[in-house]
């Protein structure tokens, strides 16, 4: 029998870091495929980092407050990034610019909580608006 139904607790696991990636950010994402790494920072910045050679390979610099939640389109070409400046970015990684430019930007009335892809259907973000100091938001965009 398989030994994990037998006892789910006696899984292994790593019991020391393997390597460290000094990105100074508030939250990382990682990509579907997991190769690599989204860091949004409070300063209003955003990074790409490749986990394999631990490089940072593009930087997103569009935000003026806070990046509050960064999402990966399934395919990882695109990336959206909300943030405290009431703005969603949505950005194209395959684009030679560096920096990258900003694809598409949209303004909210408030503070953007988070934004993230549908899993289908790329066109489509679901976002979080802070509206007033005890509501929030949602609203699904075709983008």
């Amino acid at each position: 029998m398989n030994e994990s139904l037998i006892n789910p607790f006696n899984l292994t696991h790593p019991t020391a870091v393997q390597a460290s990636l000094f990105a100074s950010a508030a939250f990382a994402r990682f990509d579907p495929s997991g190769r690599y790494l989204g860091v949004g920072r409070s300063n209003g910045a955003a990074a790409v980092w490749d986990l394999e050679t631990r490089a940072r390979i593009r930087s997103l610099e569009g935000h003026v407050k806070a990046v509050t939640s960064l999402d990966w389109s399934s395919n990882s070409r695109w990336i959206i990034t909300s943030s405290k400046d009431w703005n969603v970015i949505k950005w194209d990684l395959a684009s030679q610019c560096d920096p990258i430019q900003r694809m598409a930007t949209i303004r909210f009335d408030g503070p953007v909580v988070s934004a993230s892809f549908h899993p289908r259907n790329r066109c489509a973000l679901q976002i979080f608006v802070i509206t007033c100091a005890s509501s929030t938001v949602a609203r699904v965009i075709l983008f």
